[in-house]
């Protein structure tokens, strides 16, 4: 009898430990697609917002860029990031900025030729707008250093939009470089995801608790 108990026992232990498995195997797969979603959701959200935007600054710098009328267009993409903080580069056919609005930073982009897969998607992939992000580090203040952020630095967010510039007959000539912060919109995602894995790990303790 003793024998049968803990054969019984064993089995028993090894079914709750292979069902607690698929559960968090469960559990983890719908918290990395859940997480996905609401974040291209979001992201889609601040393009959509964005997007009208871009179609009325190109509309506006389309006569002054095919003047090349550099003094113009500096000014006209000064003010409009301005608002935001954004920042705007505005590229010819090739690729080559023609005018950076970062101003006072320690690298100009202003001859240099720019890569990014949203660029090349407008000026040779014939999309008419192209949009992605980005995550880069964060500066933090020596004071403010601790062993936390030596091994886990804090991220931060950008939105690249891409839209381009035609000529009279259609042609894309050059195309307006778009980026500005989202690290709002992807703290607001981060916020939802610990709730979904809190609740998640609720959930388990109820399982353990009542198995």
């Amino acid at each position: 009898i003793v024998q049968r108990n803990k054969r019984f026992n064993t089995i028993r232990t090894r079914m709750m430990l292979s069902l607690f498995a698929i559960t968090v195997l469960g559990f983890g797969v719908v918290l990395f697609t859940v997480s996905h979603v609401v974040e291209d959701y979001f992201f889609n959200q601040r393009i959509s917002e964005v997007r009208a935007q871009m179609q009325q600054w190109v509309d506006s710098l389309q006569g002054p860029f095919l003047q090349k009328d550099g003094k113009t267009l500096y000014q006209l993409s000064s003010q409009y990031v301005q608002q935001d903080k954004g920042h705007i580069l505005l590229v010819d056919e090739r690729g080559v900025v023609q005018t950076d609005t970062a101003v006072g930073a320690s690298v100009s982009w202003v001859g240099q030729t720019i890569a990014d897969k949203e660029v090349q998607d407008v000026l040779w992939g014939g999309e008419s707008f192209s949009t992605g992000r980005r995550q880069y580090p964060l500066a933090v203040e020596e004071e403010e250093s601790n062993w936390f952020n030596r091994y886990w630095p804090p991220k931060g967010w950008t939105m690249y939009y891409v839209d381009a510039i035609e000529d009279g007959t259609g042609q894309t000539v050059g195309a307006l470089f778009y980026a500005a912060s989202i690290s709002d919109v992807m703290d607001h995602v981060n916020d939802i995801r610990f709730q979904i894995a809190l609740a998640m790990v609720l959930v388990l303790a109820a399982m353990m608790v009542a198995s």
